[in-house]
């Protein structure tokens, strides 16, 4: 029994070793950089070490676990809203294709993340942010029981990084206490309560080269010309469960919240395998730094359970519902907002 323990704590050992790699940034100087070094003030050491700093900032390696963990956030959270309706009365069919743009501000852990880098500047990689396109169908099966499947597959980049998304979900919506009111005046919809599973994926890559500048000090910056592989991909994996209520006001207008909890499964794992060519620049000239390669691979999870509120507004002519929905959780400050447009009979 003994033995069998040790073999079993050596092996996870190992794998939490293999799932946590570390990650590696070699920085080369050239001889020219004495001369930055000497206008910075400071000695060649210190300069390798901004360097890297400045190029783990722009590839998303500061404070990498965390970086990871707000993108999963993002990701789910760019599901909500596109596969189920909330505020449509119909008796057969609701069809309809919103989008979805989220993103998870990550609070005090993405003001570390920021602050791990001299300066504000654009990452190369998004940071925490989702973005999900989807068509979806509802059908009525009984009285006040609804069913919606939703999906699409796009393409999708960011800067320089290009790639390619889909997502699929399925819901079943139960309304009870409909019909109180009036369509002309105010007519409440009711509670309900929707439930399903949502799939997402988001993969970009970079596939040329990326040019990116990083600030180094007052005055001067680091153009950076970076090639390899770096790529980037969210996955999320959601069980919903919400309660809502809706409110139609003179027939024209419909508004709608109410509360979710989002079991969360899927993740987020950045690949980095990239050379960057350094070049300095200020004081009206370029002198050229040396190389740079930098080197990791990991992922993390989304926090496994999110409590979102939501609401939304909705603008009905006829069949015709274009609809706005917030959804916001404050762990993390994670906020996405939906956009969209169906057709209900």
């Amino acid at each position: 029994m003994g033995k069998t323990l040790r073999i079993l704590l050596v092996f996870t050992a190992l794998s939490a070793a293999s799932a946590a790699q570390a990650q590696t940034v070699r920085v080369n100087l050239r001889p020219e950089a004495q001369q930055v070094a000497n206008q910075l003030q400071i000695d060649l050491a210190g300069l390798e070490t901004l360097a890297g700093d400045q190029l783990r900032a722009l590839f998303g390696l500061a404070d990498v676990d965390t970086f990871l963990r707000l993108s999963a956030n993002a990701q789910s959270m760019a599901n909500k809203g596109l596969g189920a309706d909330y505020a449509s009365p119909f008796e057969h069919l609701v069809i309809g294709l919103g989008a979805n743009i989220s993103a998870d501000a990550g609070d005090a852990d993405l003001a570390t993340l920021q602050g791990a880098a001299l300066g504000e500047f654009d990452r190369a990689v998004p940071v925490a942010a989702g973005v999900q396109i989807s068509a979806m169908a509802g059908f009525q099966l009984s009285d006040g029981l609804f069913i919606y499947v939703n999906g699409l597959a796009y393409p999708v980049s960011s800067g320089n990084l290009k790639g390619s998304g889909y997502n699929i979900g399925a819901h079943v919506q139960y309304r009870f206490l409909s019909g109180l009111g009036t369509k002309l005046v105010a007519e409440w919809g009711g509670i309900a309560i929707t439930s399903g599973l949502e799939l997402s994926r988001a993969t970009l890559k970079l596939e040329d080269s990326l040019s990116a500048p990083v600030p180094l000090a007052e005055g001067f910056d680091m153009l950076t010309e970076t090639t390899g592989t770096l790529e980037l991909t969210q996955r999320a994996l959601t069980i919903p469960v919400e309660v809502t209520t809706s409110l139609q006001l003179f027939y024209f207008v419909s508004l709608y919240g109410g509360v979710g909890v989002d079991f969360q499964l899927g993740g987020a794992e950045t690949t980095l395998n990239v050379t960057s060519t350094m070049t300095a620049r200020g004081a009206g000239e370029e002198i050229p730094l040396g190389t740079a390669t930098l080197e990791y691979s990991g992922a993390q999870d989304p926090n496994q359970v999110l409590v979102r509120f939501l609401g939304g507004v909705q603008a009905n002519v006829g069949p015709l519902h274009a609809f706005a929905q917030l959804n916001l959780a404050a762990e993390d400050l994670t906020v996405g907002v939906a956009v969209g447009l169906r057709f209900a009979y």
